[in-house]
């Protein structure tokens, strides 16, 4: 384990905990200390089983980005993408296995 954090995520309490498995980046986040809420790995974006389709619609969105890092995010049974970029006006992106955009900060 390589630490965690207590967060507040739309008025309900979450504790974040980022661990080293292998090779492997991870975090969880449970609700009240036992139940999982959300797990997100780092991987490469070739790696992600929906690659062609997010790397698609990054490049449409912003031709000349650079993707920084890459995120599988699990919630239940739902799977996303959150993809980190180098020069855009957006720095984050969140896309659904088929490429759809769900979420740009």
């Amino acid at each position: 384990m390589k630490g965690w954090e207590k967060e507040i995520k739309d008025g309900k309490t979450l504790y974040e905990v980022a661990f080293v498995e292998g090779a492997a980046k991870r975090q969880a986040v449970s609700g009240n200390g036992r139940n999982l809420v959300e797990s997100e790995e780092v991987i490469a974006v070739t790696r992600a089983p929906a690659a062609a389709a997010v790397r698609d619609a990054v490049k449409k969105k912003y031709p000349k980005t650079v993707v920084h890092a890459t995120e599988t995010i699990t919630r239940g049974t739902e799977i996303a993408y959150e993809v980190d970029l180098k020069n855009t006006p957006k720095r984050e992106m969140v896309f659904t296995p088929e490429g759809k955009i769900l979420k740009e900060e």
